[in-house]
């Protein structure tokens, strides 16, 4: 795993759970469940998070980009 994977995931979660978790931001991002961001931002992650998702997340949540 990269170091930009390592943040990504970190400043992810950290987003994740103050905008009220995965199943909540999953819906806003358009998804029908939480499982891709899980997969991405889980306890054990099986996908690496894309600045594609990253840019979404930002967007969906509020947040400024990077």
């Amino acid at each position: 795993m990269s170091k930009l994977t390592d943040i990504r995931r970190e400043n992810g979660r950290a987003a994740i759970e103050k905008a009220g978790g995965t199943t909540k931001v999953s819906k806003k991002m358009g998804y029908s469940n939480a499982s891709f961001l899980t997969q991405q931002f889980g306890p054990n992650p099986t996908r690496s998070p894309s600045e594609g998702t990253m840019r979404k997340l930002e967007e969906v949540i509020g947040l400024d980009e990077g």
